[in-house]
């Protein structure tokens, strides 16, 4: 019988060949329980309280002649005990589970003195008492839990299990790096920590700049670099981490700012008023992939023009200065201003008076001076034009070209005649 259970022993039949009456049937059941007496025949129900245990039950039938014993061998069989688990049916990885250890159910009159609780991820730990018992799970997954019991009649394997559901969390990827960066410049971008409750390990970061670039692909955490082509653009980057569970996506934003363009700007110097001047639109520096459309010349004397191609330029100044020429070009960002400049001085050019009369004249005689002509390659005013007769006599000033005429007082002589020209430049002379 197994130990616990109702075991039913059965007094049957009673032969005696004398006329006696039975006064009492003692019924010892071998285990050290209270004996049992019963007056009569039939069926007696006794509980075995522990097993594994061989017990010789003895029959002591009483009548008036004497008591005489009889037996009857039972074997009690021990019963495995159980116990009752509870926890949660599902837990996130690398988060601590709790397990409940609770009442034990054993027909048999066992202690336990020792739970040994195989977690079901290779790991297992050993209790003198029931109650809460703690695990972290490393890795996601599906897990039994099993519980063996020990007691005095040794160790009971799975006396309870449980089933565990162990939930993946997704890794967290802290990223670094500014949040602008110009076009064409080196941006770095760090890959600082990653941290994940599970137990797994990463196989790749891939790295979508979002400008349409190739993805990197990189094994470890680390700066890794990129050139943005273009701005004025934001851009998301992403950050594709990949393990045994699976892929996660972490991004980081970036202002990639345009960077002006500068052209090259050769030419002279220095040139006289009036000359033509030759400026050449050279090579234009850009970080990002612009392409210029558009060169608008400002000559710096309140003139310009535009052109769409690189190369030479020309342009006559018609008067003597310094200058300040200043290119801005336009590409599909917009105009850029000041892209190009270069410092030119512009030389005065004296201007040339053309004179006509005779070359002689009697004394006392009307001399025709004829102011035929003035060239200024500059855009100058005269203001006057003196004329020194040479003889002594007072300056002539007039204010155009034309006949002067005067009267020389004397001769035999030789006089030099000097016609000064004044403009805003300064004063020439001319004789």
């Amino acid at each position: 019988v197994a130990e616990g259970s109702t075991y039913t022993l059965s007094l049957l039949t009673l032969v005696d060949p004398g006329a006696d009456t039975v006064s009492n049937y003692a019924i010892n059941w071998g285990d050290g329980s209270v004996v049992d007496n019963v007056a009569s025949l039939g069926d007696i129900e006794h509980t075995f309280a522990d097993g594994n245990a061989n017990h010789t039950i003895t029959v002591t039938v009483t009548d008036e002649d004497g008591s005489y014993d009889f037996t009857h061998a039972v074997d009690v069989t021990n019963v495995a005990p159980t116990i009752a688990l509870s926890g949660a049916s599902e837990i996130d990885e690398g988060a601590a589970y709790t397990l409940n250890l609770g009442a034990i159910t054993d027909p048999g009159t066992d202690s336990v003195t020792s739970y040994n609780v195989d977690w079901g991820d290779g790991s297992s730990e050993s209790t003198a008492t029931a109650g809460a018992i703690g695990h972290t799970y490393a890795d996601d997954g599906n897990y039994e839990i099993v519980v063996d019991l020990v007691d005095e009649d040794g160790t009971h394997s799975n006396a309870g299990s449980k089933s565990l559901s162990v939930n993946n969390v997704a890794p967290v990827l802290t990223l670094g790096g500014t949040g602008t960066v110009n076009e064409g410049s080196l941006y770095t971008l760090s890959l600082l920590n990653l941290v994940d409750p599970g137990a797994d390990t990463v196989s790749n970061y891939a790295i979508n700049w979002g400008d349409g670039s190739a993805v990197d692909n990189v094994a470890s955490l680390g700066d890794v670099t990129h050139t943005f082509a273009d701005g004025n653009a934001s851009h998301t980057v992403t950050v594709t981490v990949t393990d045994e569970d699976g892929s996660y996506d972490f991004t980081h934003a970036v202002d990639v700012s345009n960077v002006a363009p500068t052209i090259a700007l050769s030419g002279a110097s220095a040139i006289d008023e009036g000359a033509e001047y030759t400026l050449n639109l050279g090579a234009i520096t850009d970080p990002g992939d612009d392409t210029v459309t558009n060169y608008n010349v400002d000559w710096g004397d309140g003139s310009s023009e535009s052109t769409n191609s690189a190369g030479d330029v020309t342009h006559t100044y018609a008067d003597d200065g310094n200058y300040e020429i200043v290119v801005d070009l336009v590409d599909e960002d917009g105009t850029h201003s000041n892209a190009g400049s270069k410092s030119l001085s512009v030389n005065n050019v004296a201007p040339v008076l053309t004179l006509g009369g005779s070359g002689t004249v009697n004394e006392g005689s009307l001399y025709t001076l004829s102011l035929l002509s003035l060239v200024d390659p500059g855009d100058d005013t005269v203001s006057n034009y003196a004329i020194n007769w040479g003889d002594g006599s007072a300056v002539d000033d007039v204010a155009s070209l034309g006949d002067v005429t005067h009267t020389f007082a004397d001769g035999n002589v030789s006089h030099t005649v000097t016609v000064t020209v004044t403009d805003e430049d300064g004063s020439y002379d001319f004789t």
